[in-house]
């Protein structure tokens, strides 16, 4: 696939090039990674944004970026065919997490939007390489821009949708998304259909995690049969009611005292790609020094709610 620009003429003989819209960029994007997929010999499925649309588990709306979720072993060779169709990789945050790193970042300058290529959904506690060949087996086609595209399924896609508004069930946005999403799935996820929606939830290791959307259902959820469940469900209940910039504070009480200094540093500073990447305005002329003394102001703006949300915490758990 070439790349979305048109050339528009302007009275005086200049030409610029103009973008396609969003709405138009999100269904050449799902044919693009698909294309590059196939032309790698990879496997890619489409998640959230045009997948939710097309099984109603939300109106359709022009998203940020378009999602796709990754075969492990497939991502050095994908993310080298999207460098090829000339995308390019954001630069990886090296500061802790929360929640491990789950997915690459691809940019164009050509385009309105980006491609977040999961290697793995936060929520299913299986093994990644498990869940994605659950997720493969139960693939759906979906039409975008006129050419197939290989898309989770009804119960998958509404495992994933869920599982990304239960990350934060503590702001109240996402809880009102997540009610939302199950007047939506609800009249469908009945019977045989709510069944297959419990036996992808065993299969992936996610019953504990969707446990709030299942009750919302109207499902009982079954004992967890995934040993994946018990062994790490303790790491994703701290990490979906903490803060997550608490993840700097919990490093950094795992650290000896001869490591504070130069955690601190980082923490502070940040290197010059990730400032950029995570903290610029999209230009490069804004010096370095600015962008620095902006985050460190955000910091200490944010440090009341962290303290807040952290003995709320303490208190509920």
């Amino acid at each position: 696939m070439t790349g979305p620009a048109t050339e528009v003429q302007h009275p005086d003989g200049s030409l610029d090039a103009e973008r396609v819209t969003g709405a138009e960029a999100m269904q050449l994007l799902y044919a693009l990674t698909a294309d590059v997929a196939r032309r790698t010999g990879t496997r890619v499925l489409a998640i959230k944004g045009a997948t939710l649309s097309h099984h109603g588990l939300r109106a359709p709306r022009v998203s940020a970026d378009i999602d796709v979720l990754m075969h492990p072993d497939d991502v050095d060779t994908f993310v080298a065919g999207m460098e090829a169709a000339g995308w390019r990789q954001t630069p990886e945050m090296t500061g802790p997490k929360m929640m491990r790193f789950h997915s690459v970042n691809l940019l164009n300058d050509h385009w309105p939007m980006g491609i977040d290529a999961h290697v793995y959904f936060p929520g299913f506690l299986a093994a990644s390489d498990e869940v994605f060949e659950e997720l493969w087996r139960r693939r759906v086609p979906i039409v975008q821009a006129g050419r197939e595209v290989w898309a989770t399924d009804l119960a998958s896609s509404a495992s994933i949708a869920a599982l990304h508004h239960l990350r934060a069930p503590w702001q109240p946005t996402n809880m009102a998304a997540l009610d939302a999403l199950t007047g939506l799935a609800a009249p469908q996820l009945t019977g045989e259909a709510g069944q297959d929606l419990l036996d992808c939830a065993r299969a992936t290791g996610s019953v504990l995690t969707l446990t709030p959307f299942l009750e919302r259902l109207g499902l009982t959820p079954p004992a967890p049969t995934h040993p994946a469940e018990a062994e790490q469900i303790d790491d994703w209940r701290l990490a979906t009611t903490s803060d997550p910039r608490m993840a700097w504070v919990y490093r950094f009480r795992s650290l000896r005292p001869h490591q504070w200094p130069g955690f601190l540093w980082h923490a502070l500073m940040l290197n010059d790609d990730e400032l950029r990447a995570y903290h610029g305005d999209q230009t490069t002329t804004t010096p370095l020094w600015l962008l620095r003394v902006r985050r460190w102001r955000r910091i200490v703006e944010a440090l009341p709610a962290m303290v807040r949300r952290e003995l709320t915490r303490r208190r509920t758990r």
